[in-house]
């Protein structure tokens, strides 16, 4: 019997979370503080500019956004409530499937550090969704990361080894639907998507279908998202990724990237608070 996108969401289960052992993480402090320093400037620049701008109309508000070298302001809906958005929410998806293993440890270091720089930063709640998959099963595998300590999680288990991107996504997206604030999926990966029903392999096309309605669901509830590649596997997935997250993915062949383009789309995504930028 072929697979389809009706049989995927009739065999669909519930998602499991579980607890791995924790393998330890490096910090780098000199950065994690410089991180908290960077995003509390840019958000207590911003705050300051909305204190600044008094009552004005719409149009007088947008001239000073204009003098103020901030860029254009797309959205009115800022003037019909206060503080809109004041908080951003992010879940940071990380792909821990067997291809991941040996740079687990990299990756677990660079969450320690990013967290740990961002619990100066009180606006921003962000969490780590450590993810998997079974290599027999479709059937995906969870740890919410809140702390720092706990980076050490991110790792593979022996019989998870698959990584249906899909279905994290949906979970990312789950527990950013009910928030107020501005939110943001980051996802990081090294490869494309692996899975099985039944102990047969999933057409990895409609694999990367369900990717892109799992996106689309995501804009439609206006979250913003963010897919960063680690390209060391080749076999065509760079291109497929291009088409399948287009203007929202970054590739890069080098991993050092992966921490610089994390912190920079956090940058970018607090100097969008209150701005009404998507």
């Amino acid at each position: 019997m072929e697979i389809t996108e009706i049989t995927l969401e009739k065999n669909q289960k519930d998602p499991i979370f579980k607890e791995r052992s924790n393998k330890g993480y490096k910090v780098n402090q000199a950065l994690a503080d410089r991180i908290g320093e960077t995003l509390n400037k840019i958000k207590g620049r911003m705050d300051q500019e909305i204190g600044e701008s008094g009552d004005l109309d719409e149009e007088e508000y947008l001239d000073f956004r204009v003098d103020r070298k901030l860029g254009f302001m797309k959205n009115l809906d800022i003037f019909n409530e206060t503080n809109e958005k004041n908080g951003l929410d992010v879940v940071f998806l990380v792909d821990c499937s067997g291809s991941m293993r040996g740079l687990q440890q990299k990756m677990a270091d660079i969450t320690a550090t990013v967290m740990l720089g961002l619990k100066k930063c009180p606006f921003i709640n962000f969490k780590t969704l450590a993810y998997s998959a079974s290599g027999y099963e479709y059937q995906g595998y969870y740890e919410i990361i809140t702390d720092f300590t706990q980076a050490g999680k991110i790792h593979a288990d022996e019989d998870h080894y698959h990584d249906v991107h899909h279905l994290a996504i949906a979970e990312a997206r789950k527990m950013l639907e009910e928030s107020e604030n501005k939110r943001l999926i980051i996802f990081m990966t090294d490869g494309y998507p692996e899975g099985r029903l039944e102990g047969r392999s999933i057409p990895q096309e409609l694999l990367w279908t369900m990717i892109e309605k799992e996106i689309t669901k995501s804009k439609n509830k206006e979250i913003d998202f963010f897919a960063i590649y680690y390209d060391r596997i080749g076999r065509g997935a760079s291109d497929r990724m291009k088409k399948c997250f287009r203007n929202s993915l970054y590739v890069t062949h080098d991993f050092l990237d992966i921490q610089t383009k994390l912190i920079e789309k956090l940058n970018q995504t607090v100097e969008k608070l209150n701005s009404g930028a998507s």
